[in-house]
């Protein structure tokens, strides 16, 4: 507001404003009043990230002088206490409940209180607030492990899972409007601490923003970890991106015995070696086997290893699937290539994973990508003989995922545009089987007596056999149009036939002569 007096204009802010700014913007260190009259200000946000290892549990770096790579493998194995360390008082005084030890859980008998002492209703309230994302949210498991210092991201033990949200459960190909990482921005928990300054008591506020997820409950007891376990797998989408064998995306590690660089071969092979790895990629995964022993394409495709890492029993509670990647338009070798594996080839791949351990997978969506690592024309790149719409190409996909996944009860495939470009449902579909069935039965039911009355009654053609009279017969000779004999019979045809053969090689008119019945000859031959 302003105010003027001899010519002098002063401006000063209305409180009412400032307080309305301050309660709605969370602008730290500004007091403001609350709707009782209450003395509040908002502190600093506590953000509740993952922890990460330091480089305190890693001994000395290696380089391999060949390639230039460095390692940063561990000093010793990490125990559970060092990955679940806990937080500090400090924290716990920020997000602890106000009553404090007065909030007690329930006593059962000679047991101290414990979590598992609430009623199941309560408990699994709980389980759904940690493990289970909102509708709409796609949660992507990491499992690839590499002491690579260029992948240090990778240190991390207990975030496990990336988040990502489309905004109004649509797609939309662009990662600025997507929402990345673990913690739930969308919706922060608000805490607050009485405090008291000079002016008197106050109320500190602040926002907590919470991982969407936190698996790192599974681990603390086997009760939480049988009935959190169930609830994880079953209710969440697990969401896959393709592999890529570039070293950036499938990078080498440092064996912890003998200073071994091992990175197996990332890449598939297409020719008749395929189903030996593929079947011996089942039986490993089945097993568990180390991971040294993996096949490389196991080591490095996040949905196969992931189903290593969680084990068969696990993977059987599934529900949920969406692989996301590029379906290739261009030809290239996959050494020099730099772009991920065609969405297509996983898939065929996938299948015999998914029927194999996957016993309860109802729901399969798929994400395409336009395909961009070609400079030339598009038509200069294109497999001549390969299909030219995403319904073309994945139509097999969708045969083949029906055929082998009794369980399947809906196939969506996206664009790139989030339109919904293939859209099958087993409900649709068996909808649609019993509505033709049933009007076909009754269409059959009702024109049933009509024809046997005029097959009964109708007259035979004396030249096809056919249920039409003589007269209205149309099966004629292709060649001359006339009624009494078909092509192969025709004189007219034949002659014609051998005129243009002997203008092509005149020497066939001297072996046709000795033939006494030469101008019958090709229906010797039963031409």
């Amino acid at each position: 507001m302003m105010n003027s007096e001899a010519g002098a204009s002063t401006w000063f802010l209305d409180p009412t404003s400032v307080n309305k700014h301050a309660k709605s913007s969370g602008v730290e260190g500004v007091f403001f009043k609350d709707d009782f009259g209450n003395r509040c200000v908002w502190g600093k946000v506590i953000k509740d990230h993952s922890k990460e290892q330091t480089e305190k549990n890693y001994r000395k770096k290696h380089t391999d002088f060949e390639s230039r790579l460095k390692f940063m493998p561990l000093k010793k194995p990490l125990s559970l206490a060092q990955i679940d360390e806990p937080r500090s008082s400090r924290y716990w005084e920020a997000l602890g409940c106000l009553s404090g030890k007065g909030c007690s859980l329930p006593e059962n008998g000679r047991h101290r209180p414990h979590l598992l002492n609430l009623p199941y209703e309560i408990l699994e309230q709980i389980l759904k607030c940690i493990l289970i994302a909102p509708e709409g949210v796609s949660i992507f498991p990491h499992t690839l492990t590499t002491n690579s210092k260029s992948h240090s991201e990778f240190f991390s033990y207990t975030g496990f899972y990336s988040i990502r949200q489309y905004p109004e459960e649509k797609y939309i190909d662009n990662d600025s409007e997507l929402t990345w990482g673990s913690l739930d921005i969308s919706s922060p928990l608000y805490t607050w601490k009485q405090k008291e300054d000079k002016k008197g008591k106050y109320f500190e506020m602040r926002k907590t923003y919470r991982p969407i997820i936190d698996a790192g409950i599974l681990r603390t007891c086997r009760e939480l970890y049988r009935r959190g376990s169930e609830m994880f797998f079953t209710k969440n989408k697990l969401s896959f991106w393709m592999p890529n064998a570039s070293s950036k995306w499938s990078p080498p590690t440092l064996l912890p015995h003998g200073n071994i660089v091992y990175r197996p071969n990332p890449i598939l092979p297409w020719d008749c070696r395929r189903w030996v790895k593929i079947d011996q990629a089942l039986v490993q995964i089945q097993h568990q086997w180390p991971l040294p022993m993996l096949e490389g394409f196991v080591y490095y495709d996040p949905f196969l290893r992931y189903l290593h890492t969680i084990g068969p029993i696990h993977a059987a509670k599934m529900k949920n699937l969406e692989f996301e990647g590029v379906i290739r338009l261009h030809q290239c070798e996959d050494k020099n290539c730099q772009a991920d594996a065609c969405l297509m080839q996983c898939l065929n791949v996938y299948v015999h994973f998914i029927a194999k351990f996957c016993r309860s997978i109802e729901k399969v969506e798929i994400h395409t990508v336009l395909d961009q690592h070609f400079d030339e024309p598009v038509g200069e790149f294109l497999h001549p003989w390969g299909p030219g719409t995403i319904e073309e190409t994945l139509d097999h996909v969708l045969e083949a995922y029906v055929q082998r996944i009794p369980t399947l009860k809906e196939f969506v495939v996206y664009d790139s545009f989030g339109n919904r470009v293939i859209d099958w449902s087993l409900e649709l579909d068996g909808l649609k089987r019993f509505i033709e069935n049933a009007s076909g039965g009754t269409r059959w039911r009702r024109d049933e007596p009509v024809a046997v009355a005029v097959q009964d009654n109708v007259q035979k053609c004396g030249f096809c056999k056919e249920d039409h009279a003589t007269e209205e017969c149309f099966n004629l000779c292709a060649f001359c149009g006339r009624f009494g004999h078909w092509k192969r019979t025709c004189m007219e045809y034949w002659d014609c036939w051998k005129r243009d053969w002997l203008e092509e090689d005149p020497e066939t008119d001297n072996w046709l002569k000795t033939y006494p019945d030469s101008d019958r000859w090709p229906w010797y031959f039963g031409q």
